[in-house]
């Protein structure tokens, strides 16, 4: 499977912006989506995704479902929940996931997704 990253929010712009971020970081393969159902739908045809960052709270199919399902396809799957409830802590959720609070700065993108291993570290610079 080619590695692949879906960012899934109902707030399109949301979801828009943190793949953009994500692609100006250097990481490709970004797909954003605002319906989870079209995710789940994509990840089915793809066989799989290798990092899905959702929103917990959706209608209709929710964060926790969906990454449920994408760990069903690909147990490998990388899970970075995202939300506006912001007492929440990685892995608490599904054990192994991480957690991001929105609103969140283009940093703390880089932050989590170097914790999640999805990209490697910046070089440190040397005064």
């Amino acid at each position: 499977m080619e590695k692949s990253i879906f960012v899934v929010d109902d707030a399109a712009n949301i979801a828009k912006l943190a793949a953009k971020i994500m692609e100006n970081l250097g990481v490709v393969n970004v797909k954003s989506f605002s319906d989870p159902r079209k995710a789940l739908e994509e990840m089915k045809k793809m066989g799989g995704v290798s990092v899905l960052m959702t929103d917990i709270t959706m209608p209709e199919i929710d964060g926790v479902m969906l990454a449920n399902e994408a760990m069903l396809l690909n147990p490998g799957t990388i899970i970075i929940f995202f939300s506006g409830y912001n007492d929440l802590n990685d892995g608490e959720i599904i054990k192994g996931s991480f957690f991001l609070a929105k609103p969140f700065s283009i940093e703390e993108i880089e932050a989590k997704l170097v914790e999640a291993e999805v990209i490697a570290p910046p070089p440190v610079t040397q005064p």
